[in-house]
């Protein structure tokens, strides 16, 4: 089974991975709610650094 994060929202819409700060979060979205029985998907749009992107 796939080891999954557990993702909370606050009162400022603030996103904590496992209880980790997301800093940077300009958009986000929330699928499925915290009373259904199957995993969310959470779509998150930041702003990031970028040092390096490697094409395949």
């Amino acid at each position: 089974m796939v080891n999954l994060k557990s993702v909370s929202i606050d009162k400022k819409e603030q996103i904590f991975l496992n209880g980790e700060l997301i800093e940077n979060v300009t958009y986000y979205k929330l699928e499925n709610s915290a009373n259904s029985n199957e995993p969310a998907k959470l779509t998150v749009t930041m702003f990031v650094n970028v040092d390096q992107v490697s094409s395949e």
